[in-house]
């Protein structure tokens, strides 16, 4: 188990520096226990069986502001699902007791800010409180475009180029 602390009085003060920690291809559950704090990260769980558990549902907030207006390096608009505050592509993740919002503000100026993207298997989320403006929760396979995106960390989730090849492959 770690221990993230916003007061440094833990392992970690980041949470994605914890979840970088965690061992790869790890077998059995491994916890984060997140301390009471906001932590202003956009996180990338990518390892299976991790546990995150906060201390406090209403005072344990991740918070990220990205948004489907944001611009690429290229000064393309990076779209829906890359404007995530939290994606999930490990499998047999639980999370428990978290706010996890995104402050990107009103969807209609800046486009859809989604906070959740979760494209692993077998997920539970306890006690969790979702906040965005607009598309708050996206369940769904990993598209092509964020794992190229999240990279280097390692996405363990199926990739597909859009979500209508996910559910019309026949299509291809």
């Amino acid at each position: 188990m770690y221990i993230v602390s916003k007061d440094g009085k833990g392992d970690f003060i980041s949470i994605q520096e914890a979840i970088d920690a965690v061992p790869d291809r790890a077998e059995e559950p491994f916890t984060l226990y997140i301390k009471k704090g906001i932590y202003h990260e956009r996180l990338i769980l990518n390892k299976d069986y991790v546990s995150m558990i906060g201390e406090d549902r209403d005072k344990t907030i991740i918070t990220y502001s990205g948004c489907a207006k944001d611009l690429k390096p290229d000064g393309t608009e990076r779209g829906t699902f890359l404007s995530f505050s939290m994606i999930v592509t490990g499998n047999d993740v639980k999370c428990e007791n978290l706010t996890i919002r995104n402050d990107a503000g009103d969807g209609r100026i800046v486009g859809q800010a989604v906070a959740v993207y979760t494209a692993g298997d077998r997920g539970t989320w306890r006690n969790c409180r979702l906040i965005a403006c607009q598309d708050t929760l996206f369940c769904g396979p990993m598209m092509k475009k964020v794992e190229d995106d999240i990279a280097p960390r390692i996405s363990r989730a199926e990739c597909v180029e859009s979500v209508g090849d996910y559910w019309y492959p026949q299509d291809r």
